[in-house]
């Protein structure tokens, strides 16, 4: 008998990104890049990469996600300046 098939391996991806975002509902503006790629799997969330953010007198809100379910696992609510400090 012959072994099943095996799939391939899904292709890797890489993202690249920059841009400006400004809105009244933003106090001021923010500027966002990867100076590192992001790198991942197929349709997975990348496994590498970096994501620069620079706002002004901005608060900002990180959610994290460690287990990969879909749901926040913890929220951070600081400041940018807290951030660079």
């Amino acid at each position: 008998m012959h072994p099943p098939p095996t799939a391939p391996d899904p292709p890797r991806f890489v993202l690249d990104a920059q841009g400006t975002l400004e809105s009244s509902l933003l106090s001021g503006e923010i500027s966002y890049s990867t100076p590192v790629s992001f790198e991942g799997l197929g349709l997975g969330y990348p496994d590498s990469g970096e994501w620069l953010i620079d706002g002004e007198d901005s608060n900002v809100r990180i959610e994290i996600d460690s287990n990969d379910d879909g749901c926040s696992d913890e929220t951070i609510n600081t400041a940018w300046a807290e951030l660079t400090s």
